[in-house]
């Protein structure tokens, strides 16, 4: 099984009005990848995608380039903790300032935020 990987992404620019979020849901969906996707009220949008780790590469260049009517401007992408049920991934990294990066137990973070199971806008 490949990597399974999980981002949080804004996108900014003229990306509210032209259907960026209806594109994102229908690549997201054929990528098979699980997340959401809404609008922010400073006008960005902002979107959770996990799965396969080249699938996830393949959204983040199409955030890029976003849905015909868009103008992407900038894209900002922070890698989480895969929260899907198949996860591969056993270990929750965590900034230490004097030793740099360490591994936790993911029990830890289990449960904290709902279960991803398919692609969803929300409002």
């Amino acid at each position: 099984m490949a990597e399974v990987k999980r981002i949080h992404i804004y996108v900014s620019g003229q990306v509210q009005g032209v259907f960026f979020r209806a594109y994102t849901k229908e690549k997201a969906e054929k990528l098979g990848l699980a997340g959401w996707v809404k609008n922010l009220p400073n006008g960005r949008v902002e979107a959770v995608f996990e799965g396969d780790s080249d699938q996830i590469d393949q959204m983040i260049a199409w955030c890029h380039q976003g849905s015909p009517g868009s103008k992407v401007k900038k894209v900002e992408v922070v890698e989480e903790i895969p929260q899907l049920p198949f996860s591969s991934h056993r270990n929750k990294h965590v900034r230490d300032d004097s030793t740099g990066l360490k591994s936790l137990p993911v029990e830890s973070s289990r449960g904290a935020e709902k279960k991803l199971k398919r692609f969803e806008i929300r409002r």
